[in-house]
Formats: structure tokens, sequence, C-alpha cells
């Protein structure tokens, strides 16, 4: 059973890694299409659907 449940971690991560891929491939080519404001804004509704209501109450401090 042990080898089991190693078998369908590793499924998961490559899943994981190729939803990743393709998202990201589908990034570069929408970057491509938007222009520089959608962009931005489009990643600034991810960023802030991904946090929390707390976290959104305070400003993005870009590091």
């Amino acid at each position: 059973s042990e080898g089991r449940e190693e078998s369908e971690e590793t499924t998961e991560v490559e899943a994981i890694a190729k939803h990743v891929a393709e998202v990201r491939s589908q990034a570069r080519s929408g970057v491509r299409a938007a222009t520089r404001v959608e962009a931005r804004e489009r990643l600034k509704e991810e960023v802030e659907d991904v946090m929390g209501d707390e976290e959104r109450r305070q400003p993005i401090v870009p590091w």
C-alpha cells in the first residue's frame, strides 16, 4: 500500500505541473495579446481573489 500512495502523490504532482505549464503558456500568449494595463488589472484581480479579506485590507507592498 505504501507504493500505491507514492504513485498517487506522483500523479498529483505531475497533474499540477502539467496544469502550471498550461497556465503559463496561456498567460504568455494572453500577455502578448493584451495591453500592459489589461494584464496588470487581470493580475490584480487574480491576486485579490487569492488573498483573504484581512490581507486585502492592507496595501500590497512591492518588495
